[in-house]
């Protein structure tokens, strides 16, 4: 329990619990939150991503009693610390299946044994990579190997200092279906990545790749494909049309030119991000798209887009057309009704007729 006069609030607020909360407390509010936000049950989504390391950040200051008091008294906590802290927080912070089953029975979600055993696989396994920033072909080897022996389902080395992936990623080619390699500084997939037949998940965002790494047209069930801030300068269509399975191809911020007009082949398709490209027009119509219906293009507002200037003055001409149509007739109704009054008052009043004769003269 913290002591003595609390001046910042900020952590206690995010695992919504009272700056007086004691250890086991704030504990269970970390493991409801970390559950909440975990990549397991947020696949692809960047929010929940960055809550989640927020999560075991403030975690590992709150349950360590000196960099909580640290942290209650000035803000903040020495980061050059942060490294030992959360390592002796991962060492008894991992939690068990039976603790994971009976939170989840708490909160009144009736999950699979199978399913909360992978998903405390992956969190050990999380936990023991969040020690090493960066990691030598030996060091991986190794760490591949935990894996292995762990069934993990998801490896996440954003931001690892790796440089070159080593074959032995092959170890987990059983059991692997997300693989995160965002600013990892690579340029370069050996071929052994082809035998993770399980995979859906790749995303090689922010790295030097200079095209589609070869290995990846093996991926047969591979569904999000993720090379965003690269510097890709062209697509191997054919070679991608391998992948049947592919939902999302992100290309943001590549060196793309020309997009070849047979991706609209890939029969899954429902996500292509080609925005902050050199792309000037793009030769096919969206239209073509299998999922044409929930089919998201994205690209820059200057680049032209066959067959989508037409369809816009298409439906521009129509709207025209029935403005004018509308129009046309409100003036029709009016005349009548001008004339129904004018009418009226031939019958029944005179005097103002007379007096727009008048007025005519």
């Amino acid at each position: 329990m913290s002591s003595g006069l609390v001046q910042y609030t900020e952590y206690y607020d995010f695992l919504e619990v009272l700056p007086s909360a004691s250890q086991q407390e704030i504990r269970k509010a970390y493991f409801k939150l970390a559950l909440k936000y975990h990549p397991d049950k947020n696949p692809g989504d960047k929010e929940a991503e960055e809550k989640f390391k927020q999560c075991n950040k403030i975690y590992s200051i709150l349950i360590d009693e000196s960099k909580r008091e640290e942290y209650d008294k000035f803000g903040e906590v020495d980061e050059d610390s942060l490294g030992d802290v959360e390592e002796d927080a991962d060492e008894g912070g991992v939690w068990t299946v039976e603790e994971l089953m009976e939170l989840l029975t708490r909160a009144g979600k009736e999950v699979a044994e199978d399913s909360v055993k992978k998903m405390q696989a992956n969190m050990e396994f999380e936990a023991s990579l969040n020690k090493l920033s960066s990691f030598s072909p030996e060091n991986l080897e190794s760490e591949f190997k935990k894996a292995q022996d762990l069934n993990v389902t998801e490896v996440n080395f954003t931001k690892k200092k790796i440089r070159a992936l080593p074959d032995s990623i092959s170890l987990l080619s059983g059991s692997l279906c997300v693989l995160n390699l965002s600013a990892c500084d690579l340029d370069f997939l050996p071929q052994s990545v082809s035998s993770l037949k399980y995979l859906r998940v790749l995303n090689l965002s922010t790295n030097r790749f200079s095209e589609f790494p070869a290995c990846c047209f093996s991926l047969c069930l591979l569904e999000t494909l993720n090379l965003e801030h690269n510097l890709i300068k062209s697509i191997p269509v054919d070679s991608l049309l391998n992948l049947t399975k592919l939902k999302e191809l992100i290309l943001f911020h590549n060196n793309l030119k020309k997009i070849p007009k047979e991706i609209v082949q890939l029969r899954s398709l429902v996500k292509l991000d080609l925005e902050c490209n050199h792309i000037t027009s793009i030769e096919f119509d969206p239209s073509e798209f299998e999922s044409k219906d929930s089919m998201q293009l994205l690209v820059d507002p200057c680049v032209k887009i066959k067959g989508s200037c037409s369809a816009a003055k298409t439906v521009n001409s129509k709207k025209k057309s029935s403005k004018k149509h509308a129009k046309k007739n409100q003036g029709s109704s009016s005349a009548n009704s001008i004339d129904e009054d004018d009418s009226d008052s031939k019958s029944s009043h005179q005097p103002p007729k007379k007096k727009r004769a008048k007025s005519r003269r």
